[in-house]
């Protein structure tokens, strides 16, 4: 297996965790190594023997969770929902703003 394949299910595993794109970064870091230490017991395994070995991304990306602190989680999940909130405001606003300059346009044209 060729690095590109390596990080590439590494990056599909680690994309799957709900956690700080920091926090995603250090476990990223920790799944390399994993999947780096079972390749050096066992050279000639392709993906396939990967995938026996931690199992699809999905399941990988499970096993990874569990380095991650409950309350962490849960900080990170109200922290990205503010995020939205504050997104769909702004978008709301910005879009209420546009409707007003619109009909104040459209009714300047009409004298």
């Amino acid at each position: 297996m060729n690095r590109l394949q390596i990080l590439w299910y590494v990056y599909e595993a680690v994309r799957r965790v709900p956690c700080s794109y920091r926090r995603q970064a250090l476990l990223a870091r920790k799944a390399y190594g994993f999947v780096t230490a079972f390749l050096r017991e066992n050279p000639e395994a392709d993906r396939a023997g990967l995938l026996a070995a931690f199992g699809e991304p999905a399941d990988f990306a499970a096993a990874l969770l569990e380095y991650i602190e409950p309350d962490e989680r849960a900080a990170e999940f109200v922290r990205k929902s503010w995020a939205r909130r504050a997104i769909v405001l702004a978008l709301g606003t910005a879009a209420l703003v546009c409707g007003g300059l619109c009909i104040l346009s459209a009714a300047r044209w009409e004298r």
